[in-house]
C-alpha cells in the first residue's frame, strides 16, 4: 500500500480507511467479520485479483449457525483466512456510505428480475444489467466471480421458514447451481 505524505508539496488527498463488516456463507458455515480497508465496498474486496479462489484475511471474525447476524464480540477471533473457493454468497453488514457517483465512471444499468440456486439456497433479487445489454449475455459472463443481486431474498430450501432479505447479496458466480430470470 501506498502511503501519502499529506504534508508533501501538492498534496491534496490522503489515503482513507473504511471498515466492512460483513456475513459470509461457506458452504458448511455462517462467518461474520470485518475488514479494514482502502476499498469502499465488500464487492471490491472480493473482486480483488489477490482474493479470488485465495484466502480474505478478515478481523475480528466468528462462526455461527444463525442464519440472522449476530454481535458474538466474546466469541470473535483477533483474525481469520476464510477460503473464498468455498464462499457461496457475501452479504455487506456495513460498506462505507456512498457518496454522489462519478458520471464519467458510472455505467448505466437495468434491473433485471432473476432466481439463483446455490447450493440448498435460493436467492431472488435484481441482476443489473447493462442499459442495452442482454440478461443472456451478463450472466454467461466470466467475471466478476461475486456479482450483486440486489433487493435479495434468501431461502434456505432445507429449512422452510427461514427466509432473509438484504440490499445487496454478493453471489459466487463459480459455484451457481442455476441463473434463470423470474
Amino acid at each position: 500500500m501506498q502511503v501519502l505524505n499529506p504534508n508533501a508539496p501538492g498534496a491534496n488527498s490522503r489515503i482513507t480507511s473504511n471498515r466492512i463488516r460483513f456475513r459470509v456463507r461457506t458452504i458448511d458455515r455462517w462467518l461474520t467479520g470485518e475488514v479494514t480497508t482502502g476499498q469502499e465496498r465488500l464487492s471490491d474486496i472480493l473482486n480483488r485479483e489477490d482474493t479470488v479462489n485465495g484466502l480474505l484475511v478478515s478481523e475480528r471474525t466468528w462462526a455461527d449457525e444463525s442464519p440472522i447476524p449476530t454481535d458474538d464480540k466474546d466469541g470473535a477471533s483477533e483474525f481469520a483466512a476464510i477460503n473464498m473457493a468455498r464462499v457461496l454468497f457475501a452479504v455487506p453488514l456495513e460498506d462505507r456510505a456512498q457518496g454522489p457517483r462519478d458520471p464519467y465512471h458510472w455505467i448505466k444499468k437495468r434491473p433485471d428480475h432473476v432466481r439463483i440456486g446455490i447450493a440448498q439456497y435460493e436467492v431472488d433479487g435484481d441482476v443489473y444489467v447493462v442499459e442495452n445489454g442482454s440478461l443472456h449475455d451478463t450472466i454467461g459472463l466470466v467475471r466478476p466471480q461475486f456479482f450483486a443481486v440486489g433487493v435479495a431474498t434468501i431461502r434456505d430450501l432445507s429449512v422452510l421458514d427461514v427466509v432473509q432479505h438484504h440490499d445487496i447479496v454478493l453471489v459466487n458466480r463459480r459455484l451457481v447451481d442455476y441463473i434463470m430470470p423470474r
